[in-house]
């Protein structure tokens, strides 16, 4: 038994046919057709979270991880400008998501009914498209029109880029019909031939990259590809291109520079020009470097390519002289067959300098006292390979990046970098994977997003470690906020909250540690198998740990 409204009839058919059959929902009454139609379906799997915010997050880590659309579904009223944040996110991630919001019926919007705001187009700016069905469509027209626009929006959570897209229902009482039926509305098929770049488009890029002495591979954001990893590992074995990663790159390479901030503190003003590359290839979202792109920023590369399967010029660098409009794993696939090694001396020499940082950074680590950069070392060290890493997104993010790589995925909500849902992003990535899962958070992000454990659905095999600087650490290490004379009470918004009540609220097991060697002791049991997920919270003194950053790029300077 479904609902006997048509509409929802149809879209339930339309999503088995298309293979949507993850659904997140949140209690409600408007959204009651859609909830009754797909919790009673038995080739549907239906997930219950009360906060919307966290719900949509949730989502969007669980698509991460399926990269397939995974559906949002809430009342109508505030409760669809709650999703708002993971759209955002989504967007710019390039994650696919269905958000379903339910609403009243449209006579009755701004005449003073409850739960009744204008909800059509409220992801503006951030949404692949944005769709207002036909309310209580029943002729043949408006069923039509309303399967048109179903297909439609699921076809644009995939292309041209991946995203997410609306489907807002008004809904008239009665909410809570039921009827056996078997709809069979039109499903449209879309097919997409690939285009494949030309022979005389390959020797146009030739004829550039021939001309070019120094040539810098630089990866941003992506999501773990096998084929793109070994395509890359292939470009970097066989030229002479110097290759520079970041985690969120998710590429494990058996040579690069995996720490570009760690890099960059080091050059003189004069290794700094030579560094500049004549042609820069970048391809990926969001860099997380600031100090890479203030430097491409004031000293240009000659030549810039970005691959990219959207034709959206994205010019981090102000100097994007090419836009390649291919998947960067097909377009290197071609390309490598063209390219052949040269000894410019371009990568050998900044590899090596690589590799004498990890050495530097190896003995620093192994002196330095307690702080965010010495914790964060050991965990790191700690994080069995077989895991997939979560992490916040101002200072862990940043901290993890300055260690040796390790083998393991990582994500972070980099799309927008906001703090609000790394927290539930992470749990719903390992609910979809399945995977043994740990998120590396500090507090802030940590605390921002406790509703993620509100819901039945956190596995076992979930891990944490919160790094508890008494506030937002991030506010110390950048320029600016300390100058200010407020940065305890406006910046870093201090606290002295601990993760331990968290725990105690939604039954997680809880340890933490007060010193380096406790958290030695903590981490040995810490990713054993358990019967609830585990909080490993580490407490680092805030005022330290700025001091103890810089005596370490320091120490790198002194020592190269």
């Amino acid at each position: 038994m479904i609902s006997d409204k048509k509409s929802v009839q149809d879209l339930v058919h339309i999503f088995l046919e298309k293979g949507i059959t993850d659904i997140v929902f949140s209690p409600g009454s408007r959204n009651a057709p859609l909830s009754i139609s797909f919790y009673n379906h038995p080739d549907f799997t239906c997930y219950n979270i009360p906060d919307e915010r966290s719900a949509g997050f949730f989502a969007l880590g669980m698509a991460q991880q399926l990269n397939k659309p995974v559906a949002i579904c809430c009342t109508s009223g505030t409760a669809a400008l709650n999703y708002s944040s993971a759209v955002c996110e989504a967007y710019y991630q390039r994650i696919p998501l269905v958000v379903l919001t339910a609403d009243r019926p449209q006579e009755w919007i701004n005449q003073g009914a409850g739960q009744s705001i204008q909800q059509g187009g409220i992801y503006t700016n951030f949404i692949r498209g944005s769709y207002n069905l036909v309310q209580e469509a029943e002729s043949e027209n408006d069923l039509w029109f309303n399967t048109r626009l179903v297909n439609e929006a699921i076809e644009k959570t995939a292309y041209p880029v991946a995203g997410p897209v609306h489907l807002n229902f008004p809904l008239k009482e009665n909410l809570y019909g039921k009827e056996n039926t078997q709809a069979s509305p039109k499903v449209v098929k879309v097919t997409s031939p690939e285009k494949n770049i030309t022979a005389s488009q390959i020797q146009e890029l030739l004829g550039e990259w021939k001309r070019s002495k120094k040539i810098m591979l630089l990866t941003g954001l992506s999501l773990p590809d096998e084929e793109l990893n070994s395509a890359i590992q292939y470009f970097q074995e066989n030229t002479s291109a110097l290759v520079l990663t970041e985690s969120t790159s998710n590429l494990h390479l058996k040579e690069s520079i995996t720490g570009i901030d760690r890099l960059l503190v080091t050059l003189s003003k004069e290794e700094e020009d030579e560094f500049i590359p004549d042609l820069l290839i970048t391809y990926g979202t969001n860099i997380i470097s600031k100090k890479i792109r203030l430097l491409f920023r004031e000293k240009k590369p000659k030549m810039h390519w970005h691959i990219d399967n959207s034709n959206d010029l994205m010019d981090t660098f102000m100097c994007l002289t090419r836009q390649i409009i291919s998947k960067p794993v097909d377009f290197f696939k071609v390309f490598n067959q063209h390219v052949n090694q040269s000894d410019s001396g371009y990568a050998t020499r900044w590899n090596a300098r690589e590799n004498r940082l990890l050495e530097l950074t190896e003995e620093f680590g192994a002196e330095a006292e307690l702080s965010d950069f010495s914790a964060l070392q050991r965990v790191h060290k700690s994080i069995p390979e077989h895991y997939q890493v979560h992490t916040g997104n101002s200072a862990s993010v940043r901290y993890l990046q300055l260690y040796a790589r390790k083998n393991y995925d990582m994500f972070s909500n980099r799309g927008t970098s906001g703090i609000d849902g790394c927290t539930s992003t992470a749990v719903g990535s390992c609910v979809a994977s399945e995977k043994d899962t740990l998120l590396v958070s500090g507090d802030m992000a940590f605390l921002y997003d406790t509703n993620a454990f509100w819901h039945h659905h956190v596995p076992a095999h979930f891990r944490v470690v919160v790094v508890n600087n008494s506030g937002g650490g991030i506010f110390r290490i950048i320029k600016g906020p300390k100058e200010t004379g407020i940065v305890e009470k406006q910046f870093e918004a201090r606290h002295s909250v601990s993760a331990k009540g968290v725990c105690e609220l939604h039954d997680l097991e809880y340890s933490k540690a007060d010193s380096l060697e406790e958290l030695n002791a903590a981490l040995q049991s810490f990713y054993a198998p358990s019967i609830k997920a585990k909080v490993l919270e580490v407490f680092t003194p805030a005022e330290a740990n700025d001091v103890e950053l810089k005596k370490y790029f320091g120490f790198l300077n002194d020592n190269i």
